[in-house]
């Protein structure tokens, strides 16, 4: 563009707005991080009603920030604000105060402290073959968020159709196959008394795994069994195998990994597989998701995409199940699908 001739007084506003929403977002973000480490939401949930200058002492910040901060809090919906005096609201007992078992602060840190976002344009700009899938220095913040993430709405939809299915009640063994956290078999056992659970996974992730079980009192219904599903082999024989978000690595190696399943369950056993797929074109989307969702998808999970839905149907019966139904469920990201299939007698 050529500026020789343009008289700055002459041109007209800038409507930045749109522009300055976006960054403004960046802002918030950063505000609710620091006061999520900060403890504040802890604290007032704690003591109550607070003035600024209480909150200022206690949770140690700078009293010439206060004021706007609690105000920007306010009007984020975060705080109640009555006459001098600031609480929590309900959103943020909900979901800031770490004692709440709906607490999502974790996710909210790791947005930054993943680097998924911080080194984007080096993410978006890399040329060759994508990383391979590693999960050996995973941490106790990740697991954490995982587990906050899967609370979203996923962890309860695939729970709901596994107790739903008629053999349920008669089970007397869940697995979970890189379960991680272990919420999926710990939700399960909370409504069956008389289940026990597995979770296997690998030995950097069952001792965290081991320390959710312990916050929900089930470690004398619970074990871990930590290796590499690849070498080793799940203890027992079992009623219902889970299976969510972990068969990416092996799209290569479906059937292979498929009949390891199977050898795993009962005759009539349930299978939950959990996961995405393929889409047929860019559009895509099983819950019609937005290209900002779609792409922490894909920076959260790179290649995270089994194969085509119908051909994974096609495995399943190769290696011995009969699908009973298949399901749309939920997720930060995009739906996954669930396959809820039992092995042939």
């Amino acid at each position: 563009m050529n500026h020789d001739n343009i008289n700055l007084i002459d041109i007209d506003p800038i409507p930045a707005h749109s522009i300055a929403s976006i960054t403004e977002g960046y802002k918030a973000y950063q505000i609710l991080k620091s006061v999520i480490e900060l403890s504040l939401f802890d604290y007032l949930d704690q003591v109550g009603s607070s003035s600024a200058d209480e909150i200022s002492a206690i949770v140690n910040i700078n009293s010439s920030y206060t004021p706007s901060l609690l105000q920007t809090l306010f009007e984020l919906g975060l705080l109640i604000k009555l006459e001098h005096k600031y609480s929590n609201s309900d959103l943020a007992r909900q979901f800031l105060v770490k004692s709440s078992p709906n607490y999502q602060g974790d996710i909210i840190r790791m947005v930054c402290e993943s680097g998924k976002w911080t080194n984007l344009q080096e993410k978006l700009t890399r040329k060759g073959p994508k990383k391979k899938y590693d999960s050996t220095g995973i941490s106790w913040d990740t697991i954490k968020s995982l587990s906050q993430r899967s609370l979203q709405g996923e962890l309860q939809e695939v729970s709901h159709a596994i107790v739903e299915w008629e053999g349920f009640r008669q089970a007397d063994s869940v697995l979970d196959i890189g379960g991680g956290h272990g919420l999926y078999v710990i939700s399960l056992c909370q409504v069956h008394p008389l289940l026990k659970g597995l979770v296997f996974d690998q030995a950097h992730v069952v001792d965290l795994t081991l320390k959710f079980i312990g916050t929900y009192h089930l470690e004398d219904r619970i074990q871990v069994q930590a290796g590499d599903i690849t070498a080793d082999t799940p203890v027992g024989i079992h009623d219902i195998v889970i299976v969510s978000h972990f068969l990416y690595k092996f799209s290569n190696n479906l059937p292979a990994m498929l009949d390891k399943i199977y050898k795993c369950l009962k005759p009539g056993g349930l299978l939950a597989s959990n996961h995405w797929f393929k889409q047929d074109s860019d559009s895509g989307s099983i819950l019609g998701q937005t290209g900002l969702q779609k792409l922490d998808k894909s920076l959260n999970s790179p290649g995270h995409n089994i194969c085509p839905l119908d051909e994974f149907a096609v495995h399943l019966n190769h290696a011995g199940f009969t699908i009973l139904d298949v399901l749309d469920v939920p997720s930060s990201f995009d739906g996954s699908k669930l396959h809820m299939a039992v092995k042939n007698a």
